[in-house]
Parts: structure tokens; C-alpha cells; sequence
């Protein structure tokens, strides 16, 4: 292999080496940036939801009790509640009671041996979920039961009912298990999100909120950075190699001229043209070498 050959692979490398490291490593950083911060966010959606429905059953229950003589149960008519659950005070999800699967929150009250009953109108916690402000295009929150079905409705299935929509997914177990409240998982729908969730947990109800929204729409910038990252490797390189051929032939060039002399002095030759640099040195060498050989070598300055 030429040195010309050499120098040009060893420095291209180096620099293809250099720029692949760094373009790497500021990708990975970037995407744990918008991972931590989408994260971040999501949690505090989740957590402002979280508050806002809690607020809303507790004002809906004190509210209930205060006029309990006077409350309307016509609207829990239609479930066959247990008597267990009639005669026992509390915060009842009883949607797997209703015909329709619909969301069935139910405040009952025992007292006297007069037992009262009203149904929280869902869509005033529909109303709290469905706002969607920082979540993008395909984010979303909504409830899960401790059955795995949904609570509030889907905004991917808004013609469903959502206790028919089931979401066994690993945000609602680790939420009922009270382990961790966010990660990347597949959703109800088989698709990879960033999730946050938390459990809601008042009087006999129990309830797992999830703010979620799709790893495809937050890593579209990833795919554009991707796409400009390799664009600059690809002009680096260029710019590189242009660069080496031109110090490459810099440096060959007085080599490979010195080479070419040093050939001529050894076929015995007595008169031969080095560049100002070399000849100097080569006159000194030249007398040093009068002492152990009886050759002369003159040389010429170009």
C-alpha cells in the first residue's frame, strides 16, 4: 500500500470516526431530553386531572349527604345494586351493573335504615378528561376500573361505550400495584405511548387515570434530526476527503521526490536535484559519508 494510500485512509477514518461518535451521542441525549420532558409533562396533566376529579366526587358527595332527605335516585333505578353495597355508606363504580356498560359512579347513603342513592352525571367528569391542552394530537386521558375497562370514553372510540373497552395494560396494573407512574408501553389500541398514571382512591371507589399521547407524534422531530444528521455526515466526509487528497499531496509529493533522488544517488549517479529544504542536510551527510566510502556525491540546488 502507498503512503499516499495510507495517509488518506488513516485520516478519513479518524474522521469518520469522530463525526459518527458525536453525531450519536447528541442524538441519544436529545431523545432523552424530549423523553424525560414529555414524560414530565404528561404527569402533570395527569396529576391537575387527578385533583380535579377528586375535587369533583368529594364536592358531589358532600353535596349528596347535605341533601340526602331530598336526593333524586331515579337515575340508579335501573342498576340491581347488592344489598351489600345498599346498605353500606360509600363511593360505588358500579358500571358493570349497567345494561348499557356505561360509566355508573354512584354515591350511597345508609342512615336510619333509609338508604339513598344518585349517580354522578359522567359527563361532567368526561368533561374534566376530554381537555386536551399540551397533549398534542393523539394525546388523550381517561379512567380504568378495577375490571380493566374503561370509565370515561375513548377519543379513538367515541361511539363506544367505554365499559366495553378494555385496557389491561401496564400503566393500569402498576397503578392498582402503586409502582411506578410513567413509561413507554402499548395502549388499549396496540399503540407505543408515553404514559403517566396515577390511582384514584376515595371512599369504596377505586379508579387508575392515565394521560397518554403517541410515541409517533413526539419522535417526528427525531426522524427530521435523523435524516439532517446523516446529511451532515454525508457533507463532512466529503468536505474531509477533499481536504485530505490536498494535504495529502502536500505531504507525498517532497517524499516521494526525495524518494526518486535518493534512488538516483544510489545507482551512482553524481548529480541530482533535491527541493532548498533537503539539500543542506544532504551536503552534510554527503561529507560525513567521504570518511567511509570513497564515492562523492554532489548536490544541486533547485
Amino acid at each position: 500500500m502507498s503512503i499516499k494510500s495510507l495517509i488518506l485512509i488513516i485520516t478519513n477514518g479518524l474522521v469518520f470516526i469522530v463525526v459518527i461518535l458525536l453525531s450519536f451521542t447528541f442524538y441519544n441525549q436529545f431523545s432523552k431530553a424530549i423523553d424525560e420532558r414529555i414524560l414530565l409533562q404528561l404527569n402533570s396533566i395527569k396529576t391537575l386531572k387527578k385533583n380535579q376529579i377528586e375535587d369533583l366526587i368529594e364536592s358531589e358527595w358532600n353535596t349528596f349527604l347535605a341533601s340526602r332527605d331530598s336526593t333524586d335516585h331515579s337515575n340508579t333505578m335501573h342498576l340491581d345494586i347488592p344489598e351489600e353495597i345498599l346498605g353500606t355508606s360509600g363511593i360505588y363504580d358500579l358500571t358493570p351493573l349497567d345494561p348499557l356498560r356505561k360509566t355508573a359512579i354512584v354515591l350511597v347513603s345508609n342512615k336510619n335504615n333509609k338508604t339513598v342513592t344518585r349517580r354522578i352525571d359522567e359527563k361532567k367528569i368526561t368533561k374534566i378528561l376530554l381537555e386536551r391542552t399540551g397533549m398534542g394530537n393523539s394525546g388523550e386521558s381517561y379512567l380504568v376500573g378495577e375490571d380493566y375497562f374503561m370509565r370515561s370514553p375513548s377519543r379513538f372510540f367515541p361511539t363506544k361505550s367505554p365499559g366495553t373497552i378494555k385496557v389491561e395494560t401496564i400503566g393500569v396494573k402498576d397503578a392498582f400495584s402503586s409502582k411506578t407512574e410513567r413509561g413507554v408501553f402499548p395502549d388499549y389500541r396496540a399503540v407505543e405511548v408515553y404514559s403517566a398514571y396515577g390511582l384514584i382512591e376515595i371512599s369504596k371507589l377505586k379508579l387508575v387515570i392515565l394521560s397518554e399521547i403517541d410515541i409517533g407524534e413526539v419522535t417526528a422531530p427525531l426522524k427530521k434530526l435523523r435524516i439532517r444528521l446523516l446529511g451532515l455526515i454525508v457533507v463532512v466526509m466529503l468536505i474531509a476527503i477533499i481536504l485530505s487528497l490536498f494535504l495529502t499531496r502536500l505531504i507525498t509529493v517532497p517524499i516521494m521526490n526525495m524518494q526518486e533522488s535518493l534512488k538516483i544517488a544510489a545507482e551512482g549517479k553524481k548529480v541530482f536535484k533535491l527541493p532548498q529544504e533537503l539539500a543542506a542536510p544532504l551536503k552534510n551527510l554527503g561529507k560525513a559519508i567521504e570518511h567511509w566510502h570513497p564515492r562523492n556525491f554532489l548536490v544541486q540546488q533547485l
